[in-house]
């Protein structure tokens, strides 16, 4: 066998492995994050809390405007979409990358989290 390897802290890693592949996504993109908490019905108790890494300076009240459109895609689905984990997680996904993308041009690397009580 043939490559490129990297060193990876104290390991010998392809260049071509999907942890070099992440942190070079990473690396050029940036990263969002949004925490959602819920009732069980699927009404949003708090704001969601939006944090991105990556994508320059927050300005302008980024962080609220990400957070209203987060909330907004999620009003936007069918009562029964907001009980499914999957679907509130992949609608704020979406609105959020879409919203960075029209912001900045980028396509972060986005994660939901989504806490339930």
């Amino acid at each position: 066998p043939v490559g490129r390897l990297v060193i990876d802290g104290t390991q010998l890693i392809a260049s071509s492995s999907e942890a070099i592949k992440s942190r070079q996504r990473l690396v050029f993109n940036g990263a969002a994050l949004a925490s959602l908490v819920m009732d069980k019905n699927g009404t949003l108790k708090v704001p969601p809390q939006v944090t991105v890494h990556g994508l320059g300076e927050e300005t302008d009240g980024l962080g609220v405007r990400l957070s209203e459109r987060v909330a907004d895609a999620i009003e936007e689905l069918s009562p029964r979409d907001r009980r499914d984990d999957d679907a509130v997680r992949e609608a704020a996904r979406l609105a959020l990358r879409r919203s960075l993308k029209a912001w900045r041009g980028k396509r972060p690397v986005t994660e939901i989290h989504l806490v339930r009580i």
